[in-house]
């Protein structure tokens, strides 16, 4: 996973770089180009990639940086409105663009509900689990002392006062 993580980091800066000579019909010189770039996603980008890149080992702290790059979630739909406008071609453009939105909606919601699922997992990891009554460590049970222990020995997760 990590190593997948690392080749998304490395793809991202790179988009970085190229982000500072993508020319548009407004700016189509490097210095007008750059200047645009810096007063806009430039902050957003930086900050999201560039920390965990560098801090690959010691990343953890700074995980939480990533949460900028969802101001390019607007992106994931592109390349799926495209294919909806290939495969709805025989059809009018309010048709086209109606069963894409809604296309793109779906899409958000269920990136949306496997965002929650992991900061769900997230929280679960990090709050203590309650332990066997007759257990060495009482109520001292942690995710990190699961981590370093076997489970079914140390910490019986009690799921009945939920």
């Amino acid at each position: 996973m990590y190593k997948i993580e690392l080749a998304i980091d490395i793809i991202q800066t790179l988009e970085i770089f190229l982000n500072f000579i993508k020319y548009s019909r407004a700016h189509k010189d490097f210095s007008s180009i750059s200047s645009n770039y810096l007063q806009g996603y430039f902050i957003f980008d930086f900050f999201g990639t560039i920390p965990c890149l560098v801090l690959y080992n010691e990343q953890w702290p700074y995980y939480w940086l990533k949460v900028f790059r969802f101001v390019h979630i607007f992106r994931l739909t592109i390349p799926l409105k495209y294919f909806m406008h290939w495969a709805l071609s025989k059809y009018s453009k309010k048709r086209q663009n109606d069963l894409s939105s809604f296309t793109s909606l779906i899409l958000f919601v269920v990136y949306i509900s496997h965002l929650m699922a992991c900061i769900w997992l997230f929280l679960g990891m990090m709050s203590p689990c309650l332990a066997k009554p007759n257990s060495a460590k009482g109520f001292d049970c942690t995710a990190d002392d699961l981590d370093a222990t076997n489970p079914s020995d140390e910490c019986n997760v009690d799921l009945s006062n939920c």
